[in-house]
This record gives structure tokens, sequence and C-alpha cells, in this order.
């Protein structure tokens, strides 16, 4: 374990907790017009792509993703548009 002050603390970036895995939570994370790169070895649902989420968030209407393929096919590009 570490003991962190409180300007350690202030600059430590974190992902707030709840329900949803690491990639859920670092789009959500985003802000609009950044991107998150997912490789493949990162994406452990399986038989689906990071678009069956981003397509799940889109619906709710506050946020809206773009996932695209890489070039290599290595893995995903997701953009935030709003």
């Amino acid at each position: 374990m570490k003991k962190l002050s409180k300007e350690e603390v202030k600059a430590t970036e974190t992902i707030p907790k709840g329900y949803g895995s690491p990639v859920r939570k670092a789009l959500l994370m985003l802000k609009v017009g950044e991107g998150l790169v997912i490789p493949r070895i990162e994406w452990q649902w399986k038989k689906q792509t990071p678009t069956v989420l981003c397509s799940r968030l889109n619906s709710r209407g506050k946020y809206e993703f773009e996932c695209r393929w890489l070039a290599d096919k290595s893995g995903w590009l997701v953009v935030r548009n709003k």
C-alpha cells in the first residue's frame, strides 16, 4: 500500500466505481471529440464487438459514440461525438 498526500490524490486520475466494465467506464469518462483505442486483447465480451456497447450507450440519447475498426484489425477506435 502507498499513502498519498492531498496533492497526489487530486493529481491521480480515477474511474468512478459502480456497475460496468473498465472499458464502459473509460468510454463514459471521455469528453466530446476524444477517442479511445480498444485492443482486441483487452476486449473480453465473447462474440461481441464494442459496437454493441456503443449502440447501447447511444440509445439512451445522452451520449453519441462512433466505433470504427483500426486499419490493421488489431482493435477498435471509439470516438465520442456528443
